[in-house]
């Protein structure tokens, strides 16, 4: 517990910091300055906690395999956090995080000889995701053309695709289809709270990497449970 409090608030500056210089487009040029130094504070805790919790989420893991181990696992949590903070604060999944993550993600599969599962888990994640995309331009066409409303955001953009195959290779096939569905499930019940809340109207687009990783996570955490659901071998 010692060590995941500390390793959360150590790579929580980091993450708060690279956060605000990566989405910028010139090197060391933060964009997104907090209000103060008390928003500072404030954002840092945020994420220095999510850090935490996760660290502390993946200490232990029932029958786990050797393609998660715990210091993969480790690293993988604050570069879940920093995903999800960019597209929260700047509606984008970036390409240069994307990158090494899955050369990461293969070198763990090769060492844990689950190669051909990451990979075909990582081209169903990006095909099915695909479709998602296609729907959501689909949807913003529908509601310009006949309710007249102009969506400012995508509902679900090409960065979207390219992580769900990130997440498809750190899960492998099959579990990235409860993946992807924790996901869908995890934003359905979001949309439905912004929404009573009025913090959202119908026609926002949310920043679903949070969903995406958030189901990454819980079948990290709980792969057992889902490899028996999907009656795979132990």
């Amino acid at each position: 517990m010692l060590v995941c409090l500390l390793a959360g608030l150590f790579t929580g500056a980091v993450v708060t910091r690279l956060s605000e210089i990566l989405p910028s487009s010139r090197p060391g040029k933060v964009l997104n300055s907090a209000p103060g130094r008390g928003g500072r504070v404030i954002r840092y805790v945020l994420v220095a906690a999510a850090n935490v919790l996760l660290l502390c989420l993946m200490t232990e893991i029932p029958g786990q395999s050797e393609a998660l181990s715990r210091p993969v696992r480790f690293v993988w949590m604050p570069v879940f956090v920093l995903l999800a903070v960019i597209d929260i604060e700047h509606r984008r999944v970036l390409p240069a995080l994307l990158l090494p993550a899955a050369l990461l993600a293969i070198l763990e599969s090769l060492t844990a000889n689950q190669f051909l599962s990451a990979l075909f888990g990582g081209i169903v994640g990006t095909l099915l995701s695909g479709f998602m995309y296609l729907g959501g331009q689909l949807y913003r066409r529908a509601l310009q053309r006949w309710r007249d409303i102009q969506l400012r955001e995508v509902p679900f953009g090409g960065g979207d695709v390219m992580l769900a195959g990130l997440c498809g290779l750190v899960v492998g096939w099959p579990l990235i289809l409860p993946t992807l569905l924790l996901a869908v499930f995890c934003a359905g019940i979001a949309a439905l709270l912004l929404l009573a809340t009025g913090r959202v109207k119908f026609r926002s687009a949310l920043p679903y990497a949070p969903f995406l990783l958030c189901g990454t996570v819980l079948v990290m955490r709980f792969q057992e449970v889902f490899a028996q659901l999907l009656h795979l071998p132990r």
